[in-house]
């Protein structure tokens, strides 16, 4: 670029800056560069309105969390340490199959000397295997005592033990509890 047009270029600018210069402002108070800009005022607002609608929405969400809890009594402390005991109990005897699990995979492991041997290992062990064993109730007692008590325990109508309807077809539902009515009178 030469001398001269880059003087061209500068005299542009300067008469378009002597044009904006010689502009009157038409109100001084009023500024036409954030015209569309919130005012302080409409932002404070907004943000209360704002801060009203989530304490709604947080004391709403703590009456329905609290909505069914009681608080303890004298009279309930018996019956809540019973079922902190049961509670204790069923962890206990839950960390007890998980290492008794743990133990025995790593048992199979060790015995596993190749890595396809390991591989094969690792993927008989399942989920559903686990869950078997903490069903069965082996990890406490032996299969026998618990069978024992099982049978012991058997409520007398079918509806309420706990695998009633577990595996059974829909078909003749009525029927078989019709049966069972005229066996309990």
């Amino acid at each position: 670029m030469s001398d001269v047009e880059s003087e061209n270029a500068n005299e542009g600018w300067a008469d378009a800056m002597a044009k904006v210069l010689k502009k009157q402002p038409s109100n001084a108070t009023e500024s036409t560069i954030l015209a569309k800009a919130k005012t302080i005022e409409d932002a404070n607002e907004e943000d209360e309105k704002e801060r009203k609608a989530r304490r709604k929405r947080v004391n709403k969400k703590r009456k329905w969390e609290n909505m069914c809890r009681v608080i303890p009594t004298k009279e309930d402390e018996v019956y809540e340490k019973e079922l902190r005991k049961v509670a204790t109990k069923g962890v206990i005897q839950l960390f007890n199959a998980i290492a008794k699990h743990q133990k025995e995979v790593h048992g199979k492991l060790a015995k596993a000397k190749t890595e396809g041997k390991k591989e094969k290992v690792m993927k008989s062990v399942d989920k559903g295997k686990f869950l078997d064993m903490l069903n069965d109730g082996s990890t406490s007692k032996g299969k026998k005592e618990a069978k024992k008590e099982e049978s012991k325990e058997a409520p007398a109508w079918s509806v309420l033990r706990d695998d009633f309807m577990m595996g059974n077809d829909m078909k003749d539902w009525d029927k078989q509890s019709d049966e069972e009515a005229e066996k309990m009178e």
